[in-house]
């Protein structure tokens, strides 16, 4: 029991000095048939984001959803989750959940059926209305954009790159040439010695998605990371009381 409560005490030292939060279990994430679509799983909190560039327009958002406090439709029991989408000021390094650009804060539904999933805002988010996404309709409507499940893999969660991070080999070691630039998106697999491995999918549509520089795996220091999400997103979710009105 001492050796417990010495590593209890080491872990928590060591979330504390992180720029990531260390409150989330680790849990599963999710590719689809649209590779810019990435989701991930922590008990009942479902987060993700979706980030796409089609010359001038680029669509990005953030989600965040509870699967507890979601309904499911009699008619094909399709799980309609209300889901609250949000991003940040352009051109600021600025990632925490509590910087995030109150104009880009949009509500919504996530829908879920089988490996299904479609996501509807409220209203677009800018680029979001173009050849980079389109997400103003629910399954079944005309434009309604749903996807289907291709991969799940272990991962630990979502962040967004702070400042310029080169990539390395492994953890302290190997550095390489390529780098990832502030507000670069990625999925967090691994995390030792203050480094994430991490998953990057390049945002440019112009790159097939069979293409080496589509998919860039490789090694970060933890200080260049942060946490876009709240440590609560069914908390944030029920604040106002507002998130009912998704679920019709």
């Amino acid at each position: 029991m001492r050796n417990l409560n010495k590593f209890i005490v080491f872990f928590t030292i060591l979330c504390s000095s992180l720029s990531l939060s260390c409150e989330t279990a680790a849990g599963v994430a999710t590719e689809y048939d649209e590779i810019n679509l990435t989701t991930y799983q922590s008990d009942n909190d479902f987060l993700g984001y979706y980030f796409a560039r089609d010359g001038a327009f680029s669509c990005r958002f953030f989600f965040m959803t509870n699967l507890s406090i979601g309904v499911a439709r009699s008619a094909d029991e399709t799980s309609v989750l209300p889901m609250r989408t949000f991003d940040f000021v352009p051109h600021e390094s600025h990632f925490s959940y509590a910087q995030r650009d109150p104009r880009a804060e949009i509500g919504g539904a996530l829908y879920l059926h089988d490996k299904e999933i479609a996501l509807k805002t409220d209203q677009p988010h800018g680029g979001c209305l173009s050849a980079a996404g389109i997400f103003n309709a629910a399954p079944g409507e005309r434009g309604a954009s749903q996807y289907t499940e291709t991969r799940k893999f272990d991962a630990i969660g979502i962040a967004v790159v702070a400042r310029r991070s080169f990539l390395h080999r492994g953890a302290e070691v190997g550095r390489l040439g390529q780098y990832l630039e502030a507000g670069d998106i990625v999925t967090l697999i691994n995390r030792r010695n203050g480094y994430s491995y991490v998953r990057f999918v390049n945002p440019d549509m112009s790159i097939e998605e069979s293409a080496p520089n589509k998919i860039t795996f490789g090694w970060i220091r933890d200080s260049d990371l942060a946490n876009p999400f709240p440590p609560s997103p069914k908390r944030e979710l029920l604040r106002g009381g507002h998130w009912a009105t998704h679920l019709q």
